[in-house]
């Protein structure tokens, strides 16, 4: 992959007010590594995202994020892609704009801290060690997306949604659900 990095920031601390907004898109690639409460907003979709979360933006896409009744902590980078490393990104499953809740990202954190420093390092071979690590940074996404540590939002709102609507009905009619199975088989999960 060749993945060029122009502006990065690390573990950025942002006023409750905190606001961007990009009308036209971000002009470059744009990965965010969302370590708080946020509200984003891509291509006039509302999406509410909690900490531990990442997003990448296309450059022209209509775009906003927004602190949520708390500052807003991120990672962040602007990147340009060539036409193969986006296909080879899609094809092994990293969504681009729509937020992806993660269960870990203290790596990716720790990495992105790497590449800042690189990127504005003087010393021998910074270039090429940047290089590395932004490489070993999407492979690492890969491999925390194939190891299934992410919860898609609409997932986890549509789970939310059912464990609520069963805990309502179990409330106003308890002999709805017969059995424990039955419940389970609702929610579509196993009895355990």
């Amino acid at each position: 992959m060749s993945i060029e990095i122009g502006s990065i920031g690390y573990n950025h601390i942002h006023e409750k007010d905190f606001h961007m907004d990009m009308p036209n898109g971000p002009g470059a690639y744009l990965f965010l590594l969302i370590k708080s409460k946020a509200s984003c907003i891509i291509r006039g979709k509302r999406f509410n995202v909690s900490k531990n979360c990442y997003l990448i933006i296309k450059p022209q896409t209509p775009s906003s994020y927004k602190a949520v009744k708390e500052s807003f902590i991120n990672d962040w980078f602007y990147f340009n892609l060539n036409d193969e490393d986006i296909k080879i990104l899609e094809s092994r499953g990293i969504l681009f704009e729509e937020p992806v809740m993660l269960n870990n990202i203290e790596e990716l954190s720790n990495i992105i801290h790497r590449i800042a420093f690189e990127l504005f390092s003087s010393d021998p071979y910074h270039s090429e060690i940047q290089n590395h690590y932004t490489q070993i940074f999407f492979y690492e996404l890969l491999r925390i997306i194939k190891s299934k540590e992410i919860i898609s939002p609409d997932l986890l709102a549509t789970k939310n949604d059912k464990l609520t609507y069963l805990r309502t009905r179990i409330f106003q009619e308890p002999a709805l659900f017969k059995s424990v199975d039955e419940m389970a088989n609702f929610m579509n999960l196993s009895r355990s």
